[in-house]
């Protein structure tokens, strides 16, 4: 894993098209809804990233790191209802 450690599990990301945005769309290389994980250890500690939900008891690599430019942390917060 770049950057260290992560944070097991993660959250779902939201699956309901009426939500909108990039959280619904993420989809892992297997066509899953993919979930948002963040970085424990290492130069990258505390950014958020989308990570495969079957992750670690599958191949399946994929990785996209949230954007923080694109208001991308701000969406997440609003759908989990942090405010």
């Amino acid at each position: 894993m770049v950057g260290g450690r992560i944070q097991g599990g993660g959250s779902s990301a939201p699956s309901s098209s009426s939500r909108g945005g990039m959280y619904s769309t993420t989809k892992c290389n297997y066509g899953l809804d993919a979930v948002v994980r963040i970085v424990e250890q290492g130069p990258n500690v505390g950014s958020k990233f989308f990570g495969c939900p079957k992750w670690p008891d599958t191949e399946c690599n994929f990785l996209k790191w949230i954007d923080y430019n694109n208001g991308d942390d701000l969406r997440f917060q609003i759908l989990n209802g942090k405010q």
